[in-house]
């Protein structure tokens, strides 16, 4: 499952500029990211009568539905979130989720004792609770957001043939490894060892 990120704050251009902008830098680092944001309230809602209306455009597609509810976040992670790093939200504010404040001009942070609110995005000046950062600083945001996401195992065990690294589940990787530290470990010197290299010509 993703990590959640949920940027809140009044939706501006600078607040529409700083969700793309942390997506392009964090999409740029190899991550793959999906976003949830507000929609556009429809136009006009469904034809009299209808229940739904699916409603084609140049910019895909919407559905609009006359008792339509929005889907929770567990729905989301479960339907979208397969393959996702990190999911960048609008809408999860009230969900126990990393949280990023904007705070334009003029404005007062009001996520401070939410101990999910991870940095504030605005050019006032520093004081005390989470680091600040400036609405263009998409690098250091994605810095923050990358020491929060799960660093991924490294294998227990590599193999490599010819220099050429063999892929092997985590059971083989276990059974492997656990037969090595045991031979390993009966010889003198081999006790408590934290790496083992073997090499075989």
């Amino acid at each position: 499952m993703p990590t959640v990120v949920c940027l809140a704050g009044p939706q501006d251009l600078e607040y529409t500029s700083l969700l793309r902008g942390l997506a392009a830098e964090l999409t740029r680092r190899g991550l793959k990211v999906g976003l949830v944001s507000r929609g556009q309230a429809p136009a006009s809602p469904p034809a009299g009568g209808v229940l739904m209306e699916l409603r084609l455009g140049q910019d895909g597609l919407s559905l609009h539905h006359g008792a339509w509810q929005p889907p929770t976040l567990a729905e989301i992670l479960a339907r979208h979130g397969q393959g996702l790093d990190v999911l960048l939200s609008e809408v999860h504010q009230d969900h126990k989720v990393y949280k990023i404040e904007y705070c334009p001009p003029g404005a007062s942070p009001g996520l401070l004792g939410d101990p999910n609110l991870k940095a504030l995005v605005g050019e006032q000046p520093p004081a005390a609770g989470p680091p600040r950062f400036s609405p263009q600083d998409f690098t250091g945001l994605a810095d923050l957001l990358a020491g929060l996401l799960p660093q991924p195992a490294r294998p227990l065990l590599q193999v490599l043939v010819d220099g050429r690294r063999l892929p092997a589940k985590d059971f083989v990787q276990e059974i492997v490894a656990s037969t090595i530290r045991a031979l390993v470990g009966a010889l003198k010197g081999g006790q408590d060892a934290k790496r083992i290299e073997v090499h075989i010509q």
